[in-house]
This record gives structure tokens, sequence and C-alpha cells, in this order.
């Protein structure tokens, strides 16, 4: 950010609705181009490939960060409107970024930022997300669930219904924490309950398990929309001044997909080896050891200064 006539020049903020159609645009490309088989024939039937998320990506709106550089003003007015992109242009002078910068990531004063983008991608990781997205077919068919393809198309619209339509709306009113804190408490509470259901013989092969199985999977992952899938992506750049904003969120991404990399990998050999009850248990533990986490551990960002 730059200063000008004493005053801080900030780029104007995206309304919640522009901010919604890009979540739902890359929520849409993820669920239908690169996760589960059935989606994945699906989105070949309607001419998307595996290439969906890609045509998301191209459709959504550029960041403010980019749109606020130089000569992207055509980009600023399709985002804020050509008055608010105006106002930006004391903000779009860029910083130059030197080897320093990685130093200052691990400084005094930003390891705790460093330490928390990172830990923000493994707790959602090792909650089990990708496990339950990636093989809900698998699982739902497992349970007896008579259709585990309709199963898994629930899935992904929970997921892009709960991030757009609930968490877009009220991250901002409730803020990060509580957010956070709620979705991983949901998501807590889901996995125990099908841990419980999976690891009890009377139910084995019952439409009981069947119900408790797709059920609790969409309530787990209506728990994860509202809060676990979004804030840690929303939340990791608020943690650090605009000249180490890339590179926090950098780190966040290294952790998310080194993560996301190793519960898929492990996910069926575990099952096999401890049962899916076992697996499910250690996913429960983690959303709920992660719940204190967000409670002790989270700076609350929402409505601070970013600089």
């Amino acid at each position: 950010m730059s200063v000008s006539g004493g005053e801080v020049a900030k780029a104007p903020e995206a309304p919640w609705a522009v901010a919604g159609a890009c979540a739902g645009a890359v929520l849409f490309g993820y669920h239908l181009g690169v996760v589960n088989t059935p989606l994945d024939a699906m989105s070949r039937t309607l001419g998307f490939a595996g290439d969906a998320k890609v045509a998301g990506a191209v459709a959504a709106p550029e960041s403010p960060r980019w749109a606020g550089n130089a000569d992207k003003q055509a980009s600023a007015a399709r985002l804020w409107g050509a008055a608010a992109a105006a106002r930006a242009r004391p903000w779009r002078r860029r910083r130059r970024l030197d080897g320093r910068l990685v130093g200052a990531m691990v400084s005094p004063r930003h390891r705790r930022a460093t330490a928390t983008a990172f830990l923000l991608f493994v707790q959602q990781q090792f909650a089990g997300i990708n496990a339950v997205v990636y093989f809900s077919t698998k699982v739902f068919r497992e349970a007896g669930l008579q259709s585990a393809v309709l199963g898994s198309v629930a899935v992904a619209l929970t997921n892009i219904l709960g991030t757009v339509c609930v968490a877009t709306p009220l991250i901002d009113k409730f803020g990060r924490k509580a957010m956070l804190c709620s979705s991983y408490a949901g998501m807590a509470a889901s996995m125990a309950v099908m841990a419980a259901a999976a690891a009890t013989p009377a139910l084995a092969g019952t439409p009981a398990l069947a119900a408790t199985s797709f059920l609790g999977t969409i309530a787990y992952i209506f728990a994860f929309s509202c809060g676990c899938g979004p804030v840690p992506g929303l939340l990791t750049p608020e943690l650090f001044p605009s000249k180490l904003r890339a590179k926090g969120g950098s780190i966040g991404m290294l952790s998310h997909w080194g993560c996301n990399t190793v519960v898929g990998a492990a996910f069926l050999p575990l099952v096999a080896q401890l049962g899916l009850p076992a697996v499910y248990a250690g996913f429960a533990a983690v959303a709920a050891a992660s719940a204190i986490f967000a409670k002790v551990a989270i700076e609350e960002t929402s409505g601070a200064a970013l600089e």
C-alpha cells in the first residue's frame, strides 16, 4: 500500500457476491473435473473433460491485488466499477522484493504467522476432508448405499452450496475464528458418529449404516464448507503484511498440497490395515484438536487493518 496525502490508499473490497462467484467457479471445477470418477464421467459428457477447473479459473474475475497493479485498470474497473478503480490508483505501486524477505518469514515478528499459515492446512487435510471427497463413492458403496454415484454428487453440491450460500455471506459477520471453531466441531462430531456406526457389528450391511454413512458425510462436508474449507485460504494472506503476503500464501499452499498427497495416498492402505472406524476416529480427533487450536492460538483478522 502507498501513502497519498497522509492517508493509506486501500483497494476497494469486492462484494460478497463476486467472491461467491469465484468460489463457486473453483469448487465447480474441483468437483466436476478433478475429483470422483462418476463426476469426471459426467464432466466429459457435458464437454468439460478434466479441465473444468481451468475453465472456471479463466472465467473468474481477477484478484484485487492483481487488478490493482499498473496497467490493469480495465480489470479493476470490471471488478469494482470505474469510480472505485480510479480511487485505487495510488495503491497500485509495486514493491521490489528481495532475498531478505525470506528471512523475515521466520523472524520473531512473523514466525507465528508463518507457523499458523502452515498448520492451518495441515489440520484441514489431516481432518480427512480430501480422503472423504476422493473416496466417498467407495465408502458409500461398501456401506450399502444403493446409488453411490448420486451420493458423491450430493457431496459435491453440499460443498459448493455451503461455501457460496453460508460461508461467504457470514464469514465477515461472525469472524474467522468462530467460523473455523464451529466448522471443526461439526466435522469432529460427524466423523465420530460415522466411526461409531461403522464399528458397530449389528449395523453391518443394514440400511441404518448406509443412512448414517450418507447423512454423516453430508453433515461433515457441510461443516467443512462453512469454515474449514474457505477460512484457511482467506486467513493466511491476512496474517502477513503486503510485502510478505505472497510468500505466506505459498507456504500455505505447500502445506495444503503436501498434506493432501499424504492423506490421499495413505487413506486406503490405512483402512485396509486398521479398518475404517479407526481411520475415521483419527480424523475426528484431529478435527477436535483443530477446533481447540483455532480457539486458543489463531489471531482474529476480521475487520483488522492489513498493514
